[in-house]
């Protein structure tokens, strides 16, 4: 434990800016309450200045740190000798962080295409993998491709094309209602397939879907839902819209 120290001074270290969200842990409580702050693992805090002072922030730990403070009893902590070291960089190095923890960072350092995105997963209902590869232009139903996923880690993603985004997500609201699988991924890939067709029509969609619901079921591949999409659209219709066929052929 060399340089770690104990402390019950709660104000001498500050919740790092830029670190992942802060979230209720009862299994880090619950532990605390029985065991105590364990020494091995102290906070790892970092010399920073803010606002023109110079404060202790706490780089890793900070659930620790939040529950030691609600509990009343000392906390151990550890100043960086690395300080060219970022918070992601550290925090990796001891456990693996969500794709969630990447957003909540980046939306922290005020990055706007994750503020983007995260508006668009709050708003659409969607899977953030999902979101992910929409809003990247690169959903094409495969799972989200490494290159994508490198530079979503690193602050390095970027929104492409947000309307289209859109139209995925405001037809998947629309039906959510009447069905089950509206944002399974094989058939939000269906559907962005079909929404690429010249001629396709989502409020049509949408009120096939609401008057025919109960003509659709889970499916268990794209292909399938690609098909059933163009069963229900073109119900009735005198002139039917070839998406099936359409889709596959821009797919080529």
């Amino acid at each position: 434990m060399n340089n770690v120290k104990m402390s019950r001074n709660y104000d001498l270290l500050v919740y790092g800016e830029n670190n992942r969200p802060i979230r209720n842990r009862p299994d880090i409580k619950k532990l605390m309450i029985k065991y105590g702050f364990n020494p091995d693992k102290p906070i790892i805090v970092m010399r920073k200045q803010r606002n023109g002072q110079w404060v202790n922030e706490i780089i890793d730990g900070q659930h620790r740190f939040r529950y030691a403070k609600e509990l009343g009893i000392p906390y151990y902590y550890k100043i960086s000798d690395c300080p060219e070291m970022t918070v992601i960089e550290i925090n990796t190095s001891q456990k693996t962080w969500t794709f969630e923890n990447y957003l909540g960072h980046h939306c922290g350092l005020g990055n706007r295409n994750y503020a983007i995105l995260d508006e668009y997963v709050k708003e659409t209902g969607l899977k953030l993998s999902q979101a992910i590869a929409i809003l990247s232009g690169k959903y094409t139903g495969q799972s989200v491709s490494g290159n994508i996923l490198n530079a979503y880690r690193n602050g390095d993603f970027r929104v492409h094309d947000v309307l289209f985004a859109y139209r995925i997500g405001n037809v998947v609201q629309s039906i959510k209602k009447h069905i089950d699988f509206s944002t399974d991924r094989s058939f939000v890939i269906a559907l962005a397939k079909a929404l690429n067709v010249d001629g396709f029509d989502d409020a049509i969609f949408a009120q096939k879907v609401k008057t025919n619901f109960s003509r659709m079921c889970k499916q268990t591949d794209t292909e399938s839902y690609l098909s059933m999409i163009d069963a229900i659209y073109n119900l009735r219709n005198k002139k039917p819209l070839p998406i099936l066929f359409s889709a596959t052929r821009l797919a080529a």
